[in-house]
């Protein structure tokens, strides 16, 4: 079973919240989701540039954790806060953005333009994979 915790440092109505509250949402209407879940294990840094907003998830084999600020990241997105809300809707192809759509390409455009910086996808792609068929909503 899930859990989640969101640390008491973190405001009820702000950016964490919601990604925590979308997570759960997530993995509740998509149970097949729940399998990437339990075996993510990773930091993930979220940073809004454009609300100067940043938080970190700490996901356990089966816990989500949520931290304001940027807490020691094995993973960092940092993009505005649009292209970021955006990143749920990215359809997948084999865990990863599909390219062939135009949402796919649009996420590719916004790396390759330093619109869209993740760091660490390189070091732990794996993670990057199960976070991401975590938190598409697609």
């Amino acid at each position: 079973m899930p859990q989640f915790i969101a640390s008491p440092d973190l405001p009820e109505d702000g950016f964490g919240s919601m990604l925590l509250d979308m997570i759960r949402q997530n993995l509740e209407e998509k149970p097949e989701k729940k399998k990437a879940f339990s075996k993510l294990k990773a930091r993930v840094a979220i940073v809004a540039r454009d609300s100067d907003v940043s938080v970190t998830l700490v996901f356990m084999l089966g816990t989500l954790t949520v931290l304001p600020g940027v807490d020691a990241p094995d993973i960092t997105i940092s993009a505005d806060s649009a292209e970021i809300l955006g990143l749920s809707s990215v359809p997948l192809r084999l865990g990863l953005p599909d390219p062939l759509s135009p949402e796919g390409r649009d996420m590719l455009k916004g790396l390759s333009r330093g619109r869209l910086k993740i760091r660490g996808m390189l070091t732990h792609p794996l993670a990057l994979i199960r976070l991401t068929e975590v938190m598409s909503v697609a």
